[in-house]
């Protein structure tokens, strides 16, 4: 035979669990190739040294932690599935905060002439390395501050409330604290 057993061949094998043709095709293969009659042999000695280890015992109340821990995670999952259509909304309403200070904050900068500033700034360099300061101090006057902190602020807010919401829909892994 050219092709060696599989792992599932070899367990088979070693379990017993063949039917009469199929232990014969192994045990003509194993009698031909050595590199599978080391791996079984291998196998083998592992299974011989797992059974005679110690056996564990179960603690008494592994029913009851087991019970304890599945219900702490359908009831956490409950509360997760019920937050999410209320994250959802304000997910949608922090996004449209974002569009309104957004839109906002791009009509403030149009009517202080922003954007006309900063295309001169941009054309003019020299005057702004020769009056950094006075150049610095008119940008400020002309930016919209506090449409600007609260469009960050929206966008902010939409992040945190996107990402609880794909949480609440689409869950990682989550372990029950350790109560020992």
């Amino acid at each position: 035979m050219n092709e060696h057993l599989t792992a599932t061949d070899l367990e088979r094998y070693l379990d017993d669990a063949l039917n009469a043709d199929e232990q014969a095709r192994v045990t003509r293969h194993l009698a031909e190739c050595a590199r599978c009659r080391a791996r079984a042999a291998n196998a083998q000695r592992v299974e011989a040294a797992l059974r005679a280890l110690p056996r564990a015992t179960a603690p008494r109340d592994l029913a009851t932690l087991i019970t304890t821990a599945i219900e702490w995670r359908t009831t956490q999952d409950q509360a997760r599935r019920s937050r999410a259509p209320l994250i959802a909304a304000a997910t949608l309403f922090s996004i449209l905060l974002l569009l309104w200070f957004g839109f906002s904050m791009i009509v403030t900068l149009e009517d202080n002439n922003a954007v006309d500033f900063f295309f001169w700034i941009a054309s003019h360099p020299e005057i702004v390395q020769t009056h950094f300061v006075e150049s610095l101090s008119a940008l400020f006057e002309l930016l919209p501050i506090s449409e600007m902190f609260l469009t960050l602020f929206a966008l902010f807010t939409v992040a945190v409330l996107a990402q609880q919401w794909l949480d609440s829909v689409h869950p990682q892994a989550i372990f029950a604290p350790d109560k020992s």
